[in-house]
């Protein structure tokens, strides 16, 4: 309906919209009261010759129309990239949990965002509670203060690194007890940003806890 119209005959039916009389929309825009009636002139000979409240009435109810295709248009491609971001996760998750070593994706707020049945099972926590942990749960408390540090400092450079060559980095499991593994860290970009890949292989010449006591769980 309002294609035709031309970008000052859509101002005015606009400002007339807002409640504006001829003599304001006049003084809005700069123009002559005189030649504001010229322009309602040539609406009507666009839109027919109806009063001025039909019109823009009309142009309201056109606007409004268009306005809400306009955004079920925006919400359909918002879901068809949520489906497309929910394949592509689904995808992912089978291939962290069908990797066979111990795998943790952690966020660059050092929140564990995924991990597989292998590290679970490493750290001895239940799968589901992996996601939405912090990662320094698992970091001996004497060595957290320094694991943020390295943290924040892998986020900044990030890097392809394998730490714990020799005696293993150690960690702290769900059940309280040192042990000792191999970390090897990547950086990969996300849909919701950027996150750490970390890789955790136990020493292969220790088993997965100390030989001395278990350590107490610390809140």
């Amino acid at each position: 309906m309002t294609d035709s119209l031309s970008p000052r005959e859509r101002l005015i039916l606009e400002l007339a919209a807002k409640g504006h009389t001829d003599k304001g929309i006049a003084a809005e825009i700069g123009i002559a009261p005189s030649t504001v009636l010229t322009y309602w002139l040539r609406i009507r000979s666009k839109l027919g010759p109806h009063p001025r409240a039909e019109l823009v009435g009309a142009f309201v109810r056109t606007n409004a129309e268009l306005g809400v295709a306009q955004l079920k248009a925006d919400l359909d491609q918002l879901l068809a990239k949520s489906e497309q971001l929910d394949r592509e996760l689904s995808v992912f998750k089978q291939f962290i949990e069908s990797a066979p070593e111990a795998m943790l994706i952690i966020g660059d707020d050092g929140i564990i965002q995924l991990g597989n049945a292998q590290a679970a099972e490493m750290l001895e926590v239940p799968e589901e509670t992996l996601a939405g942990t912090p990662a320094e749960r698992f970091v001996p408390e004497e060595l957290r203060a320094i694991h943020q540090i390295h943290h924040m400092n892998y986020i900044r450079e990030p890097q392809r690194l394998q730490m714990g060559h020799a005696g293993g980095v150690p960690m702290i499991t769900g059940r309280g007890r040192r042990i000792h593994g191999i970390a090897m860290l990547n950086h990969a970009k996300t849909a919701s940003g950027s996150a750490v890949i970390l890789i955790m292989r136990p020493l292969q010449d220790e088993p997965l806890w100390d030989r001395g006591e278990p350590i107490a769980e610390r809140d």
